[in-house]
């Protein structure tokens, strides 16, 4: 998928998986009696055979009957590492599809996060212990039913894959933002995408369906659609979307892309441009093209570079200076080192390492 060789892909790009990992239960329920064609309530109840069926310890003595029923059955099997197999085992036990996504998780690796204040209640010990000691209580609340302290702590809510354009990619930071293209589109449009989650493994390019659908990919992520095109998605670099206290829009996340890209071409334009620059010492595209045949040098046998009108290089200078204490040919020119300028402002930058010349 991605360019770069850490990536391990192809430059063609990669067949495209969906992930809707993130999706609320209450969603995913409803998504997969879509799927399945059936109403929601005749899908709850296949479910719950299914699920019964199972052995899976985390729900036993449970019942799925609505989405309440069934977002505790999925918390209490993820709590137990136990979601996995279920879902599974509730597909197989169905002979046409049933689940949207078998391997579905209500979470995501990457997520934002809140503040949030719960209210702990306060023994009276407790309290005369704080007064005592001079402690601030002024937040405290006095009720009915007993004294209650705010505690303050971080919620991590998980990425929503209908809106928000994520990769699962493995070896990269979650919040970093890739761009997505379709290689073999000429007109393809460029998707800026969040990294969000793991994959299963790399062998294709798996990405949420709001990734997805605007290069025309089916977002049911069971569905092998006849001509989806492969992805292509380089690594542009980090960002700083999830650390904001809210989810990260899709338009956030595309003008974020829009900003590493353009800071990844101007930095690629400023290389080249410096490569070219006479003042920086290297052309970085000319070699020496004609030099003395009468000495020979490395492995290979070059010609030796020598300071003369006659040696030049591929860009139409030549060299303009050399070694003092050493000369070659007929002309007894001086012979050329690594850094000995040329006509047109250049230097050498390469020479043969077995030769030292003062």
């Amino acid at each position: 998928m991605a360019k770069t060789k850490a990536a391990g892909t192809a430059l063609k790009g990669q067949k495209v998986a969906i992930d809707i990992d993130g999706m609320t239960p209450a969603e995913y329920a409803k998504r997969s009696a879509a799927l399945a064609g059936m109403s929601q309530s005749d899908w709850f109840n296949q479910f719950n055979q299914g699920m019964q069926a199972s052995g899976t310890s985390s729900v036993a003595g449970q019942n799925v009957t609505d989405a309440s029923s069934f977002s505790q059955a999925i918390n209490s099997a993820q709590s137990q590492g136990q979601l996995g197999s279920m879902l599974k085992s509730v597909n197989n036990a169905n002979s046409g599809p049933f689940l949207a996504d078998p391997d579905w998780q209500p979470t995501t690796s990457a997520t934002w996060k809140t503040q949030q204040t719960d209210w702990k209640p306060v023994s009276e010990k407790d309290r005369k212990k704080a007064v005592k000691n001079g402690d601030d209580i002024s937040s405290w609340v006095d009720t009915e039913t007993g004294t209650f302290k705010p505690v303050t702590k971080t919620v991590a809510h998980p990425l929503d894959p209908d809106k928000v354009p994520f990769i699962a990619r493995q070896g990269y930071p979650n919040g970093g933002i890739f761009a997505l293209t379709n290689p073999n589109d000429p007109d393809s449009p460029t998707v800026y995408a969040i990294r969000g989650d793991y994959p299963p493994n790399n062998n294709f390019v798996e990405v949420s369906p709001a990734a997805a659908t605007p290069f025309g990919i089916d977002p049911n992520p069971i569905a092998t659609p006849t001509g989806t095109p492969n992805l292509q998605a380089d690594y542009l670099g980090p960002s700083n979307l999830l650390q904001n206290g809210q989810q990260p829009t899709f338009d956030q996340i595309q003008a974020e892309g829009k900003r590493l890209q353009d800071l990844k071409n101007a930095k690629k334009k400023d290389k080249k441009a410096s490569a070219d620059d006479p003042q920086n010492g290297s052309g970085g595209k000319f070699k020496v093209a004609k030099g003395e045949d009468s000495v020979r040098l490395g492995v290979k046998g070059f010609p030796a570079a020598y300071a003369d009108a006659s040696c030049i290089h591929t860009g139409g200078g030549y060299v303009a200076d050399g070694s003092d204490s050493c000369r070659v040919g007929k002309g007894q020119w001086k012979f050329a080192r690594v850094t000995d300028p040329t006509s047109d402002n250049y230097n050498l930058t390469t020479g043969e390492k077995s030769v030292g010349i003062a």
